[in-house]
């Protein structure tokens, strides 16, 4: 059995793959093997992995599968103690993966760690150049149910404790998925799938959270992730925003507890409101969202349940973890 699987999901990714396949390949120090698995992509992203890592797996999936389907796919169809879930737009540092597992041999009671995750932007030539700007080194939620990367590291050198990582370059105990993951029809499912894109990492972190696993930064691990284009930052899509919003919705129905509303409700109905009035005057394309959320509600309620019948900690103990 592997140490630790390298899943990396693919969806026309040409522009990143001659920066993110160098910087696995170039890992020190990890028992490993890296996995890619192609999300049915249009350009030539499979011919790119196969020509520039001719060792890895690579998966050809006949339809695009999603964030977290996808990844669920490598993590079904593998064997390891950990599992880094890899974004397309990410550069690793040689360390990264060494210095996260150290960690987590180190903590069994951790179930997910992150490195510090700068931006990286093209430069005028089309280079990667790394900046020293935070993109990520965890998430954090408000008690508002506002959902924040965290951009400050406060240690130089010594791991934090955070609500849970960001799926862009996360190490998971196999264990810790395996704990959380559920099981309808034959089929398991680490991400939850029907959020397809967006959030499925906070979700997953919500679920961990509520079974007592823990999550940690790591400082000396490093990463850099690819958010802007030059120094635009891209604007989102409204197939993207209905994403967000509907699986926003998804995240409250699945993991605020009935016993969390006291301490969270003022905050959450302010958040909702003001939400609800910007998408009412600016993204009418996003209501749909809402209609989705509420007609598969039932799937919803019954992940719900599965979550608050095996949970492991408090309603006290989850809002300490909120902000």
């Amino acid at each position: 059995m592997s140490k630790v699987i390298i899943s990396m999901v693919t969806y026309n990714a040409t522009g990143y793959l001659p920066f993110a396949l160098p910087s696995l390949v170039a890992l020190h120090n990890y028992d490993g093997e890296l996995v890619v698995l192609d999300n049915a992509s249009t350009d030539s992203s499979r011919e790119f992995v196969k020509e520039l890592t001719p060792q890895v797996q690579l998966i050809e999936s006949g339809a695009n599968k999603g964030f977290g389907g996808g990844h669920n796919e490598v993590i079904r169809n593998t064997s390891s103690e950990y599992v880094l879930v890899f974004n397309q737009d990410m550069v690793i540092e040689p360390d990264y993966v060494k210095e996260c597992v150290s960690f987590m041999d180190a903590h069994p009671e951790v179930g997910s760690v992150t490195g510090v995750l700068q931006r990286a932007r093209w430069d005028e030539q089309g280079e990667l150049e790394k900046t020293e700007a935070i993109d990520t080194c965890g998430i954090r939620i408000k008690k508002s149910h506002n959902v924040k990367d965290i951009t400050v590291v406060p240690f130089e050198h010594t791991p934090f404790e955070i609500f849970g990582p960001s799926g862009a370059c996360a190490l998971y105990r196999r264990s810790a998925l395996e704990d959380v993951a559920f099981h309808e029809g034959g089929k398991i499912e680490y991400f939850d799938e029907d959020f397809f894109m967006y959030k499925e990492d906070v979700d997953l972190a919500y679920r961990l959270r509520w079974r007592g696993w823990s999550s940690y930064a790591i400082p000396t691990a490093r990463a850099y992730h690819f958010r802007t284009k030059g120094e635009k930052l891209v604007r989102k899509s409204p197939q993207v925003n209905y994403w967000s919003y509907r699986n926003h919705l998804f995240l409250l129905t699945k993991n605020v507890s009935n016993g969390m509303l006291s301490s969270c409700f003022p905050k959450m109905m302010g958040y909702e409101i003001a939400k609800a009035g910007y998408i009412f005057l600016a993204e009418w394309s996003t209501i749909k969202g809402v209609k989705h959320a509420w007609n598969i509600r039932s799937r919803m309620l019954c992940k719900r349940e599965a979550i608050m019948t095996t949970r492991r900690i408090t309603d006290a103990k989850m809002c300490s973890l909120l902000q």
